[in-house]
């Protein structure tokens, strides 16, 4: 006889098991442990079925996270819809990933920090501006620009600046953990207040 076909709950219920599974082997060994065949025999699956849900390791990865980055990406839209003044904005979305990466310290190592070993295969490639927060930051420089409020210059570069910076001023202390960095507590606000003064316009 041929199988019945499992209902949506099912489905649902064996999805949520394979997330999970890789959720707990990148929680206790981090993300080099994660193969089809170690998800599949730690949720008591086969690998084929992993598949069934997922393209690639790499998309059940992002699915662990893709709540919580959304979250992200609707409480900066919303910002950039309450403030006004282009200068402010910037500043309100780099201390608001700020905020996020210190409150979801499992989410910005695990995918924010990632480092891809040589043994993954390297992904396709998007434009780095259609991230939600390279576009708010872009669309606020450019509004700064034309109010006189900021420097000129390639827009899409200084949202760049703006990123690299806060993201390195998280990530460093993070990194190199064997150095005690001075005041590692404001190195973020700090860099955010250099990185606001550079955006001002030349003298």
């Amino acid at each position: 006889m041929p199988r019945t076909p499992a209902t949506e709950a099912q489905r649902h219920e064996e999805s949520s098991r394979i997330r999970d599974a890789a959720g707990k082997i990148f929680a206790e060994k981090g993300i080099t442990a994660i193969s089809a065949r170690a998800v599949a025999k730690e949720a008591g699956v086969s690998v084929g079925k992993i598949y069934a849900y997922f393209n690639s390791l790499t998309e059940l990865m992002q699915s662990l996270w893709q709540g919580r980055v959304q979250g992200l990406a609707n409480t900066l839209h919303d910002l950039a819809g309450d403030i006004d003044d282009p200068v402010e904005r910037i500043r309100s979305i780099l201390e608001t990933y700020v905020s996020f990466a210190h409150t979801n310290q499992d989410l910005y190592k695990g995918a924010l920090m990632f480092v891809r070993p040589d043994e993954l295969p390297t992904p396709e490639q998007d434009a780095a501006e259609d991230l939600p927060i390279m576009d708010l930051l872009i669309k606020a420089v450019a509004k700064g620009q034309a109010a006189g409020s900021i420097r000129a210059g390639s827009a899409v570069r200084m949202a760049q600046l703006l990123w690299a910076g806060v993201h390195g001023a998280l990530a460093l202390p993070i990194n190199i953990d064997r150095f005690a960095f001075k005041e590692r507590d404001h190195l973020t606000s700090d860099m955010v207040d250099a990185l606001m003064e550079h955006m001002r316009p030349a003298a």
